[in-house]
């Protein structure tokens, strides 16, 4: 009975959110692209703001680790 309830879910989140992105691009048009770009390009920012921050608490220095991986290239 557990699994008949797991994929009822399952197709009622599919569902769910095909109506979603039937909406999305039906309400937006042709601004649907550079809408979903700048959202991916504002994560990846804030995201990128996380992990740094994230290194800078446990005392790593993301920029001099990067130095240090360019010199060895170098070699």
């Amino acid at each position: 009975m557990n699994w008949l309830l797991d994929r009822l879910l399952l197709i009622v989140t599919a569902v769910a959110l095909g109506a979603a992105a039937w909406a999305f691009y039906r309400f937006t048009g042709e601004w649907a692209a550079p809408i979903l770009l700048t959202v991916t390009f504002i994560s990846l920012i804030a995201d990128n703001f996380r992990l740094r921050k994230l290194l800078r608490d446990n005392g790593i220095d993301a920029r001099s680790a990067r130095r240090q991986r360019w010199e060895q290239r170098k070699r």
